[in-house]
């Protein structure tokens, strides 16, 4: 995690007024109502409990604040999927250390973010490349 948090301050060292922190984003280390604008990027996907972490990202977001979330969502089908995946590529592999896989449906997004959020939209994502794998 240090590294990602040296690499995003040397990345963006000459912006003002961005702060970089590392904590649990179920405990995030700021207090309610603290910033106008919240990213989370690609994290859903592979926690345990991204309820949680949704409105942990709202409750440090100002009133009238947005909240950006990248991550796998079904925006076609009221259907959720939690996996479990093993990446060989890593050296948890070795010791089978599976990570969760989270695809969140626009209906269970609903559900959280009732009376929670003022209004949400999602984007679908059509990469235009052949992906071969």
């Amino acid at each position: 995690m240090k590294d990602v948090l040296s690499l995003a301050k040397e990345n963006l060292k000459d912006i003002k007024n961005v702060d970089f922190s590392e904590s649990s984003i179920y405990e995030l280390n700021y207090e309610s109502n603290t910033f106008d604008y919240v990213f989370c990027w690609q994290t859903l996907l592979s926690l345990d409990k991204p309820e949680n972490a949704i409105h942990e990202l709202l409750r440090v977001c100002k009133p009238g604040g947005k909240v950006f979330v990248s991550s796998l969502f079904n925006i076609h089908f009221d259907v959720d999927i939690y996996t479990q995946y093993i990446d060989h590529t890593l050296p948890s592999s070795k010791e089978n250390i599976s990570l969760p896989c989270n695809t969140i449906s626009h209906f269970t997004l609903n559900k959280w973010l009732n009376q929670r959020a003022a209004k949400f939209e999602l984007h679908e994502f059509i990469p235009k490349v052949d992906f071969k794998k």
